[in-house]
């Protein structure tokens, strides 16, 4: 509902941004669904111009997916392709904006999306650290490069573990961090928070960011996009075929869409 969306954007996106605003040298990669981006345009006009301040600035890179921000890889083709176009367009004529990252709501990765990604003009997505660990043995860093039926996508590692370190009550980020480093000192991590719903997670979020902004010296943010473009791939990979793999709050962090269409009915009955 229209009310539900306003609480979400005065709750979440609007002091979410507000603190980026702030901090000059921190980046990140956003996402946000159709309806919820409608009413920034439509209600919020503060909100909405500091976004546009802070895409223009390279500071926050907006990342794609369906408008209704659905599990892509349990759409037919012609659906998910329909919604991903929706969103594209929303974005280019709202910001100007067109993203070449995809965001995959719990990793349910298929390996049919990559050719959707690629017919959608997206060049990489993110994926749970788990679906590449099962097809690995090496510590997952960097990025990968994954193909199918001759199209390639690029593929970043959620390194949830160890965000639920830097997480932790009294986490000391130096520590953490300068423990993963390798003898050139440097590593990649990634950080990525889904269904942000309430200001204490926008402040749980704020002190991980300001903590990393204490160590600017020898920590960098940067958006994916930009991290492409300074860095080779690892290597290429086949990320795992989607399983139920238990995440933070026991929720599923991978989604096996087969296999709930299976053992659920009303689910299959939609479908």
């Amino acid at each position: 509902s229209p009310e539900d969306t306003d609480a979400r954007v005065t709750s979440v996106v609007a002091p979410l941004l507000a603190r980026l605003a702030e901090w000059s040298r921190i980046q990140v990669s956003m996402h946000l669904a159709g309806p919820l981006l409608e009413r920034i345009v439509s209600a919020h006009p503060t909100t909405l111009e500091t976004l546009i301040a802070l895409v223009r600035n390279g500071r926050v890179e907006l990342l794609g997916n369906g408008y209704y921000d659905p599990f892509l890889g349990a759409l037919p083709d012609h659906d998910a392709s329909g919604q991903i176009h929706l969103m594209n367009g929303l974005l280019s004529r709202t910001l100007g904006v067109q993203p070449r990252g995809l965001w995959l709501r719990r990793s349910a990765w298929s390996p049919s999306l990559t050719g959707l990604l690629h017919r959608c003009g997206f060049t990489y997505t993110l994926l749970d650290e788990a679906a590449l660990y099962k097809r690995t043995r090496r510590q997952v860093d960097g990025y990968f490069v994954t193909e199918r039926d001759g199209f390639t996508s690029a593929v970043f590692p959620i390194h949830r573990t160890l965000q639920e370190q830097l997480m932790a009550p009294g986490a000391s980020v130096e520590a953490i961090l300068r423990e993963r480093t390798d003898d050139s000192g440097r590593r990649m991590a990634v950080m990525a928070f889904e269904d942000i719903r309430d200001l204490d997670t926008v402040k749980s979020i704020a002190v991980l960011l300001n903590r990393v902004r204490g160590h600017g010296d020898w920590i960098q943010t940067r958006t994916f996009q930009a991290f492409m473009e300074r860095e080779q791939p690892a290597g290429r990979i086949y990320p795992a075929t989607p399983g139920a793999v238990a995440g933070r709050g026991g929720q599923t962090s991978i989604i096996d869409w087969e296999q709930c269409l299976a053992d659920y009915p009303e689910a299959n009955f939609l479908h």
